[in-house]
Parts: structure tokens; sequence; C-alpha cells
């Protein structure tokens, strides 16, 4: 007799045994299934609980900025579901231009929509493309806004201190893991986050994931793929932290309570014309306090006048654009472009034009700062985004207000007058004429 047939034998003559068995065993995997369901059922009541309180607080924190914000996804894909929240991700712009500031500006909703600020000093193109990339489908037909200033394209300095103060285990392994982004888009970013290695050290996994991904080699792709479900695993844990960092912080900080249906207000054309001379007198009221060549603004002049000064003529027109031709950020700000367009975004760039005050002091011609400009014109014809750089202001002693090139508050308002007019699909300037 076979062994199957023994054991059907057995079962005939033992039928009692043989359901006792069964009875033994089924109860555990009974019970293990049941607190499978149990905690996934759990897992998913707390996850939407989290995002209902991340919608009823995003309209109070769209102006402010602080790391659960900045270094998660939850609050920023909340930011997209809102119809009247515009995104506007940036670097230290976004702490100039005071009262003229986008974020003061339409605090109170006078065009019928708010700004939701992301971004500190030191955010790059490469932050931002990791940033956007955590916000995922959430992108798809909806409007963004990137500002960033030029001095990430103008050199191939490569600030890690910089990128390390705004580095997201969370953000990086969105893209790194992400399975909706082509494959070349994934392993060019993986290639320039190698050039900043000290925050990988954080999570080990996805430095492997990065190392593997940024590798050509056949073994190295396979090894990126069977890192993948581990990393998409690493995912949701993140995201879960995500969702309970941001309770948290709404818990801690309750004196920023809820805003209630904040959009209810009647809105209104704003005078445009009005605000500009306005933060223009405001503008040369602050430089005839500290007079200077640039019409910096002081608190700028009196740290590093003498810096500034040294500058004369350090610089020629053929250094100039060597810098400009070296300098990776270009590669940072095409990778960016490149997500955008995959994802399906409808963004706007802005970036403030150079000093030409500045520039001719330190030697650098119209001609070749137009080379700067004109590589702006290519991108926005290659991916069709419309990034204005606002060189017609050049000149313009009070556009920006340092070296950096930072905004002033009249630069803000040149900036508010185009993210209005392009929350409201009106006609945009000139694209970097």
């Amino acid at each position: 007799m076979t062994t199957d047939a023994r054991t059907h034998a057995a079962a005939v003559a033992f039928p009692a045994r043989a359901a006792g068995l069964s009875a033994v065993r089924a109860p555990h995997l009974v019970s293990a299934l049941a607190a499978v369901a149990l905690v996934a059922a759990a897992l998913v009541a707390g996850v939407a609980a989290a995002r209902a309180e991340e919608q009823r607080w995003v309209y109070s924190v769209a102006s402010l900025l602080f790391e659960e914000k900045n270094e998660g996804a939850a609050l920023q894909q909340a930011a997209f579901q809102q119809p009247d929240l515009l995104p506007l991700y940036g670097s230290s712009e976004l702490e100039h231009g005071e009262q003229f500031n986008a974020s003061r500006l339409f605090s109170t909703f006078p065009t019928g929509f708010d700004v939701f600020m992301v971004g500190k000093a030191g955010t790059t193109c490469i932050t931002h493309l990791e940033r956007l990339a955590a916000v995922g489908p959430e992108l798809r037909d909806k409007k963004v806004v990137i500002s960033f200033t030029p001095s990430e394209l103008l050199s191939d300095e490569l600030n890690q201190e910089d990128y390390a103060g705004n580095f997201s285990p969370l953000q990086a392994g969105a893209l790194v893991f992400s399975t909706d982004l082509s494959f070349e888009l994934r392993r060019q970013a993986a290639k320039r986050m190698l050039d900043y290695p000290k925050p990988l050290e954080q999570d080990r996994l996805l430095a492997f994931a990065v190392r593997a991904l940024a590798d050509d080699s056949a073994l190295s792709h396979v090894l990126y793929q069977a890192a993948l479900p581990l990393g998409k695993l690493e995912q949701l844990v993140y995201s879960l932290q995500d969702h309970w960092a941001v309770i948290s912080y709404f818990r801690e900080h309750g004196k920023h309570s809820p805003e209630q249906n904040p959009s209810v207000r009647e809105p209104s054309p704003l005078d445009w014309s009005a605000l500009e001379s306005e933060a223009e007198q405001q503008q040369v009221k602050k430089v005839r306090a500290q007079p200077n060549p640039f019409s910096f603004a002081p608190n700028f002049w009196h740290r590093f006048a003498e810096h500034v000064l040294r500058e004369r003529n350090a610089y020629t027109d053929e250094g100039f654009i060597r810098d400009l031709e070296q300098s990776r950020g270009w590669t940072n700000f095409e990778l960016l472009l490149r997500l955008l367009k995959e994802r399906g975004a409808r963004p706007l760039v802005l970036t403030p034009p150079l000093s030409a005050p500045f520039w001719d002091f330190a030697g650098v011609s119209p001609a070749a700062r137009q080379v700067y400009y004109q590589r702006l014109r290519v991108l926005s014809a290659r991916y069709e985004v419309p990034i204005l750089a606002f060189p017609e202001h050049e000149g313009d002693r009070y556009f920006v207000e340092d070296r950096g090139s930072h905004p002033s508050a009249k630069g803000w308002v040149y900036y508010d007058q185009v993210i209005d007019a392009f929350y409201h699909d009106r006609p945009l300037p000139a694209v970097t004429p």
C-alpha cells in the first residue's frame, strides 16, 4: 500500500482522530489571520484618521516652515488636494520680502487662494526632486511653483551641510524605491545622491539601493530589484511615522488652531502697481539707512561688505561661463524638470535675475550673463515649463537685496503677480525673454 493510500485509510478508519488534528491546527491559523486582519484594519483606520486631521490643519500651517512639514510627505500631499492652496517650494528666499512675501500677501485669500510654503535655507533642486517624488501621484494635473536662486547654477560647489540639513530618508526613499518613475530618472538621481554620501549613512537599506541603482552592471541591477520589496516595506513604516509626527506636532502646537473654511472670503483683484510702488519705497528707505554701491539690504551689507568689495574684477567672462557649464546644479535642475514631466504636474519655475550692478563690478559682462539666461530658455522649451528669471530687471537696484540675488520686497511683488496669474490661468509674462 502506498503512503497516500495508508494516509487515506487512516483518515477513513479513524475519522475522529483526523478531525481532532484539524481542530488543533485550525484555531491557531484562524487566530493568526484574525490578528493580522485586526492590525491591518487598525492601521487603515489610523491612517484615515490622520489624513482627516491633516486636512483640517493644512490651511493653518500653510505659511509655517517646520521639520515635519518640510521633511515629510503627509502635509504636502494634503496641500495638493486642496483646490485653493498652491504649493510653493523654495529655499532661503522664502524668508525674504517681509509683508510682500507670498505667504503673507496671499494669507487672507485676497484673490481666492493661498500659497503652501515648503523649504528652508540650503534647499537645492536635488532636495526639491526628492520632496516632490514623495508627494507621489498627487502631483498629476496639479499646479506647483518652484523657486530657487541663481547661485545653485553658477558654480560647481557642493554644500554637503546644506544637503544633509534638508535630507529626509522618507523623501529620498520615495524616489529611489519608486516604481512609477522611469528607471533612467531614478538611476541618474541615485548618481547625484552619491555625491552627497553622508546622509545615506542614516539608512543602510537606502544606501545599498542607491549604490546598486547608480551602478550600470547587471549584478547591481539584480541587487536593486531584490532590495525593492524591502524598500517598499520601509517606505510604509516611514509613512506611518510621518503621519504620527504630524499629529504630534499639531498636539504640541495647539496655538495654531485648525482654520475653518478659509476661502469663503470674497476675492478681489490686487492693485499691483500700488503694491510695487509701496515695496520699492520701503526698499529705498532701507538702503538709505546704509548706502552701498549695489543698493543691497543693510543687514546683508553690514555683514558682508568687506567680502563683496574684494570681488572687484575677481571674475572674467571666460571663467564665469566655464563655471556655469561645469556646474552640476544644472543636472539637479533638469532631473527635477524630468520628474515633474513624468508625474504630469503643471509647474511654474521662478528665479530672480542676476544683479547687474554687482556682476559688472565683479567683471562679468551682460553678454556673458546672457549665457545663463539662454540655458534657462533651452530647458523651458525642452520640458515645456514656464521659467521666469526676470532678466529685464537685472539693472533694477531694488529687485534683489544681496549678492545671492534673493528677491527683495519689490522682487516678491513681481513674484506674487506671476503666481497669482498662474493660479488663475491668466497669461504669464514672456518666459525669460
